[in-house]
């Protein structure tokens, strides 16, 4: 079993003619890896559903529990891990296959996703696999730690 844990990363944001600000984007960290280094993401192309408000949020959340399918632009049944700030998932997406079944998530064929054949990002993941309720906990707490702006 792999264990995942959640992080927030921060994104110093510098606009001409505004003050400079910080983006927070959460990160997959399997195993101690951090998928959002391994893809060498940033503010631009990085953010996750953990970003998403009201019922956007808890849509992508069920999917990522695995209680439904997930839904994407390119009605592949992928779930979303990293897409472009914007939202617009046509700007490519880090995605997989996910599965609940009896106590374990499992999400297979990591990788970019869009509506092209050549990949941006050629690093690709096959499987990881995780306890259901360590897994469904450590997103109830990151939920937590975004909601009380930790």
């Amino acid at each position: 079993m792999n264990t995942l844990r959640l992080k927030r990363n921060a994104y110093p944001v510098k606009i001409e003619g505004q003050e400079p600000s910080t983006a927070f984007l959460s990160d997959f960290v399997i195993d101690g890896m951090s998928l959002a280094e391994q893809y060498n993401l940033n503010a631009w192309f990085g953010s996750t559903c953990f970003e998403d408000t009201g019922l956007a949020r808890e849509y992508a959340i069920e999917a990522l529990l695995g209680k439904q399918e997930p839904g994407n632009q390119f009605g592949s049944g992928r779930l979303v891990l990293f897409r472009c700030h914007c939202g617009c998932h046509y700007c490519g997406v880090i995605s997989c296959h996910i599965e609940q079944k009896n106590d374990v998530v499992t999400w297979s064929d990591i990788r970019y996703e869009n509506d092209e054949d050549d990949p941006e990002y050629p690093k690709q993941f096959t499987s990881f696999s995780f306890a259901l309720d360590e897994y469904t906990a450590e997103i109830a707490r990151h939920l937590e730690r975004i909601d009380n702006k930790e």
